[in-house]
């Protein structure tokens, strides 16, 4: 099936390398082993992307028609830092969940962060995306600045730092904050939990962006499917209060070294393609949540808590929005064959490979990812998404 080309206006990156889409359709003439499908490797000219992208999706240019805007004329100018409103709401166990919004106008999109990270993961793409969106980005429990003051809170029930903790905090972070259904763009974890969220609420999402989607999280079967290994441990699923000897082997052996800044360093430059993305601001802030007084007990209660009810397939399965997918496409982590697999799965899915991009392609190459977005989005809004199958950018 040939595919007409969508083209997104350039722009620069914060690198000097060229950021390529590679464009990607699996279907089922591509599910052997060896198989080529890469459609297109191409440049594409700042000059002509603007115009373009009016004619291909007809939806409104913002640069105007002429063929000779520059780059920067292609894309709306940020919002400013001011106009980005930083708040916390109460939930559950008496936390403080802590969220920011930006934008006045447009479709709703909620960011959801990685684990380990927070809503700040996300500053290279609010401002930008903010022009055409509602942009909400909040911090999930147990990360960034999201974190109980009540954990034994008996009207909340237990607590677990679990998958399903997390996607019923969007949920009602939709419901409450937001109050209409919304796009939401998920990197690594958050990606795992948009999708999550859009089988088991439906009626919540208008749209998946995913990002590096990991396909898996936790390794503990949903309760009562438990093995004789996880019994013998009697953590209890991951509630808290964790216990005295998994935590306190776990401080002595783990934590004062994972949480080391020249760690986290060294394991965030072999996600990314480019180590110099990697900087001081974000291994600071990734610091802070660590020195948390309950950083300890939520990491031992993520590493104990059960998987979701629904396998990532069977979440797959009962999605009903329509899905963009806009992997890194140097990921060491979750690599192109499980994008191309989550393809495969979703026949009807736009699906984009970005290089040089590692795990965290909107952090590593935002300008990309905010085009792919604020495009895509524009182009389901006008009922046009099919023509959205083939993507050619190239940031220079």
């Amino acid at each position: 099936m040939a595919f007409k080309p969508m083209r997104l206006a350039d722009c620069h990156l914060q690198r000097p390398q060229r950021c390529f889409v590679l464009a990607l359709r699996v279907g089922p003439a591509y599910c052997q082993p060896g198989s080529s499908i890469v459609y297109s490797q191409q440049q594409c000219a700042a000059t002509h992307a603007a115009s373009n992208l009016a004619d291909t999706v007809n939806i409104p240019s913002t640069s105007g028609n002429s063929s000779s805007s520059s780059s920067s004329d292609c894309i709306p100018a940020p919002i400013t830092e001011d106009a980005v409103q930083c708040s916390y709401y109460d939930w559950k166990w008496r936390s403080k969940i802590s969220y920011v919004k930006a934008g006045t106008s447009g479709p709703p999109l909620l960011l959801c962060h990685g684990f380990g990270v927070g809503s700040y993961h996300f500053d290279r793409n609010v401002p930008v995306l903010a022009q055409q969106h509602q942009v909400y980005a909040v911090d999930l429990l147990g990360q960034g600045n999201s974190w109980p003051t009540d954990p034994s809170c008996k009207l909340s029930g237990p607590l677990r730092f679990s998958a399903d903790t997390w996607t019923e905090q969007l949920h009602h972070f939709i419901q409450d904050k937001i109050g209409q259904p919304a796009y939401i763009a998920g990197n690594s974890l958050g990606g795992f939990l948009a999708v999550n969220l859009a089988a088991r609420h439906p009626e919540a999402v208008r749209g998946l962006v995913l990002l590096n989607a990991t396909p898996f999280w936790s390794s503990r079967p949903p309760p009562g499917q438990e093995g004789l290994l996880w019994k013998l441990l009697q953590a209890d699923g991951g509630t808290l209060p964790v216990p005295q000897a998994i935590k306190g082997t776990i401080e002595r052996v783990w934590w004062d070294r994972i949480r080391q800044p020249e760690s986290i360093r060294s394991l965030l430059q072999l996600v990314y393609a480019n180590p110099a993305a990697v900087d001081d601001q974000l291994l600071t802030r990734i610091l802070e949540a660590t020195k948390h007084p309950a950083a300890l007990d939520a990491f031992i209660s993520i590493l104990l808590s059960p998987r979701t009810e629904l396998t990532f397939d069977e979440m797959l399965q009962a999605l009903k929005c329509p899905v963009c997918m806009a992997y890194g496409h140097d990921d060491p982590w979750v690599v192109p064959l499980w994008g191309q697999r989550l393809k495969r799965k979703l026949p009807q899915a736009t699906y984009l490979e970005l290089t040089p991009a590692g795990h965290c392609p909107h952090h590593e190459a935002p300008n990309a990812i905010n085009s792919i977005i604020s495009t895509w989005v524009a182009a389901v809004e006008a009922g046009q998404q099919d023509q959205h199958k083939l993507l050619q950018v190239c940031m220079s």
